[in-house]
């Protein structure tokens, strides 16, 4: 009892999780005289499966013969499907023992134990080679699950705090992207936070919004943020089809060992989750490489996930409904201005032509009466202007924002190229006034991507437009085959000449990794 309470005063002190499990093997060993221990962390989305495995007793050297940390079969698996305490004389004469890897050290007395948390196994103890007997005794395993009990109340209270403070910051994550929906803001800025506090939230590498393309085509990036965004998204483009088809979400774990020996850090995961707006096109939100720490499981990550696919849901339907309105607007302020030129403005100029072709009866200077009859001509093509631009307006399609046309073009190159180009946006980029520097930008844009097509082979191409202060600065990645040496730069030329045309300048390089990056950099005045 003396034993048990000062575990519970040891143990409610640590700091993190695998301190917790850490110390629980080792004080299992004390009370029971095993040499080894460990502790299995038990998946809860697969309950015939391991994600981390804590350690005492073997030295670094045993450790590396070991080599990789089981995947619970054996002996080890018997728990993993039937958590209830099993004690063994000999692990050698045992008929569920798999045997052992080379390098690893003899054992043959084994005590095994679960950790339970309400209802659910949250681990495993397993103890084995007790020093001062064949075997472990009754009194062993009585001490044993008292000590797990103990752990299980402990992990409990600390999981609850570690799973409160990751709500606590959806929650926060939560009120930031509504509190930016209620304001004034461009929704388009908006989708961004979505991917943002995903990151923040998850740890994860990458995080994106993905749209479903038109029929036979890629699927097309809204919104990104993390690295390497582009090749994730290249890469589950298989998995991102499935999911926008389906409407099914999709958890993928990366890691082919999935047990983790001795750390916090969890083996990776990937989330594509359907996000399902009221209306528009359907998409979903991708969560690239996030981990799964023993504090708050591979299920509790999940949940996060599908909160923020519901936020990036609200955020889409903001932004068709502000594009509708946009457009409501626009085209209404067309045919108002189409309606005032045909019923005043023309009418106008029709009296003037008839008032000018009378006046011509009244005299017969012919100067007079060839300059009367060259106004009425200018009013009559006047008057045909003036219808051709009606036209123009009651019919003209709607052109967007500059962010709106610079997404429009990397996505007309989803058929050339076999894929969608990720297009990521920092600063207010629709401030940008100076037509010069639309048209220049677009331009460049459009060269990159059609070298990319051209010549590169690349699988994935990430499109990145920012404005700092007084700057604007275009970068296009692709992780092609990258420059050929001598190759002609006709094109190139003319981007380097457009920037040198506007202040600014350009290169073109190797990426670090693997493909080109062309840079382009310009001064502007928003």
């Amino acid at each position: 009892m003396r034993m048990l309470l000062e575990t519970i005063q040891e143990l409610g002190g640590a700091q993190d999780l695998v301190s917790v499990l850490q110390r629980t093997v080792e004080l299992a060993c004390q009370v029971t005289g095993a040499r080894y221990g460990a502790l299995g962390v038990v998946d809860e989305s697969d309950t015939g499966a391991m994600t981390h495995f804590i350690t005492t007793g073997l030295t670094p050297q045993e450790r590396e013969a070991i080599g990789d940390p089981p995947e619970g079969r054996g002996l080890l698996g018997r728990l993993l499907q039937h958590p209830t305490p099993v004690r063994v004389a000999d692990l050698n004469q045992e008929p569920d023992s798999v045997g052992f890897p080379p390098g690893h050290p003899p054992m043959r007395s084994f005590l095994g134990m679960p950790i339970r948390i309400g209802g659910r196994t949250f681990g495993n103890l397993y103890l084995t080679e007790k020093r001062d007997a064949q075997t472990f005794t009754e009194r062993d395993a009585l001490l044993v699950q008292g000590l797990a009990s103990v752990s299980g109340a402990v992990i409990d209270a600390m999981q609850r705090r570690v799973l409160g403070e990751v709500q606590s910051s959806v929650v926060d994550s939560v009120w930031q992207i509504n509190n930016a929906l209620l304001s004034e803001v461009d929704p388009e800025d908006t989708l961004p936070m979505v991917t943002d506090q995903a990151l923040r939230v998850t740890a994860a590498d990458a995080a994106a919004v993905v749209a479903a393309g038109p029929t036979g085509e890629a699927a097309r990036v809204l919104a990104s943020s993390g690295l390497d965004t582009a090749a994730v998204v290249a890469d589950l483009h298989d998995q991102i089809t499935q999911v926008l088809a389906t409407g099914e979400p999709l958890h993928l774990s990366l890691d082919e060992r999935r047990v983790v020996l001795d750390s916090n850090q969890g083996p990776r995961h990937t989330s594509v989750v359907p996000v399902s707006p009221r209306q528009g096109e359907r998409a979903a939100l991708v969560v690239a490489h996030w981990r799964s720490a023993p504090a708050t499981g591979s299920l509790g990550m999940r949940d996060v996930v599908d909160a923020l696919a519901v936020q990036a849901a609200l955020v889409l339907d903001r932004t068709h409904t502000a594009r509708d309105h946009d457009m409501l607007t626009k085209l209404a302020d067309r045919d108002r201005i189409a309606r005032d030129l045909h019923d005043l403005v023309i009418q106008r100029l029709f009296a003037t032509g008839l008032y000018l072709q009378g006046a011509t009866r009244l005299t017969r200077e012919p100067a007079v009466v060839e300059r009367l009859e060259s106004s009425i001509h200018e009013l009559d093509a006047t008057i045909r202007d003036i219808r051709a631009t009606i036209f123009a307006l009651q019919h003209r399609p709607f052109e967007g924002s500059l962010r709106t046309q610079l997404r429009s073009l990397a996505d007309s190159y989803t058929t050339t190229l076999g894929f969608s180009p990720v297009t990521q946006f920092t600063g207010p980029i629709d401030s940008v006034l100076a037509d010069d520097v639309h048209d220049a930008l677009l331009l460049v844009l459009r060269e990159a991507l059609s070298n990319v097509a051209r010549h590169a082979g690349a699988r994935s191409v990430l499109v990145e437009v920012e404005t700092r202060e007084d700057r604007l600065s275009l970068t296009v990645t692709d992780d092609g085959v990258g420059l050929a040496p001598g190759a002609a730069e006709s094109g190139l030329r003319n981007v380097r000449q457009r920037a040198v045309e506007l202040g600014g300048q350009a290169a073109v390089g190797p990426h670090a990794k693997q493909g080109t990056v062309l840079h382009w950099e310009i001064p502007v005045q928003a």
